[in-house]
C-alpha cells in the first residue's frame, strides 16, 4: 500500500527532498522538514536515525555517497520510509534496509 500523499503533500515530500538532495549533507533537515507533512497522513509519523553499530565508522548507501555518511536520517510515514534515497513515494519499511543499505547487520536504526 502507498503512501497516502494528496498531490499538494507530495509535491511539497517533493520539493524538500528536492531542497536536500542525497549528498547535501542535509538529511536531518529533510527528516524535519517532512514531518509535519506525514503527520497529516499518519499521526504516529516519526524520525528515524540510521548509525553504524559495533566498530562500524560510518553507513553506507548502495547509492555510493560523495563523502562518508556518519549517519543519515529517515521520515517513517505509512510505513514507509521516505527520504532522499526513496524519493517521496519511500519504501516499504521491511524492505528499506536491504533495498538501500549495504551492511545492514552494522546498522543501528532508532526513533527520535
Amino acid at each position: 500500500m502507498a503512501i497516502p500523499w494528496s498531490s499538494e503533500q507530495r509535491r511539497a515530500v517533493d520539493a524538500v527532498l528536492q531542497r536536500h538532495p542525497r549528498d547535501s549533507g542535509r538529511c536531518d533537515e529533510a527528516a524535519q522538514a517532512i514531518l509535519p507533512i506525514a503527520k497529516q497522513c499518519d499521526g504516529n509519523a516519526r524520525i528515524l536515525r540510521i548509525r553504524p553499530k559495533g566498530r562500524a565508522r560510518f553507513v553506507e548507501p548502495k547509492l555510493k555517497p560523495t563523502m562518508p555518511w556518519y549517519e543519515h536520517h529517515t521520515t517513517e510515514v505509512a510505513v514507509h520510509c521516505v527520504d532522499s534515497l526513496t524519493g517521496p513515494d519511500g519504501t516499504n519499511v521491511n524492505a528499506y534496509l536491504d533495498t538501500h543499505w549495504e551492511h545492514t547487520d552494522w546498522l543501528d536504526v532508532q526513533a527520535l
